[in-house]
């Protein structure tokens, strides 16, 4: 876990100047998400019940912290980046749990795959990008790499 404050400190400073790409994910998940916290806001098509194309779930534990903080903090734009940091802690340990996993099997992997593997992943836009955007799709890509490390270590 020694790469854990480099990829923190990238992640931190994406989560705080990183911008929405698309209209996927403020129409489609921090509306949603303002609307269960906050009691009002936007209905989005795809959540309407009428259509009820998208389900709550991926929402559940970004719900479940701000409602934990929220009598703590009332700024909406400070809760945003709460979230985004929040993304940005978990996926800075997914990233340092890999690089680990990679060191840690030898027999697997030879010294310089792991050393690699980091500036691969420091240097990946994409990565940089997806890692603090509250999408499934990049919720998906920090839990690939911990399946991925579960896999290497036999479990």
């Amino acid at each position: 876990m020694a790469t854990f404050p480099i990829f923190f400190s990238v992640n931190l400073v994406a989560s705080l100047l990183n911008h929405i790409d698309d209209t996927d994910e403020p129409y489609g998940y921090w509306e949603p998400l303002h609307y269960l916290v906050h009691g009002h806001g936007m209905q989005t098509w795809e959540y309407a019940p009428q259509n009820a194309i998208r389900s709550y779930s991926f929402l559940l534990p970004f719900y479940i912290f701000l409602s934990v903080i929220k009598p703590i903090v009332t700024h909406k734009i400070v809760q945003f980046y709460l979230v985004r940091l929040l993304l940005a802690l978990f996926t800075s340990f997914a990233q340092s749990r890999f690089i680990s996993t990679l060191s840690a099997h030898r027999t697997l992997f030879p010294p310089m795959v792991s050393k690699i593997t980091t500036v691969f992943i420091l240097g990946s836009p994409g990565v940089l990008l997806s890692g603090t955007s509250l999408l499934p799709s990049a919720l998906c890509s920090s839990l690939l790499l911990l399946g991925v490390c579960s896999w290497i270590d036999g479990g």
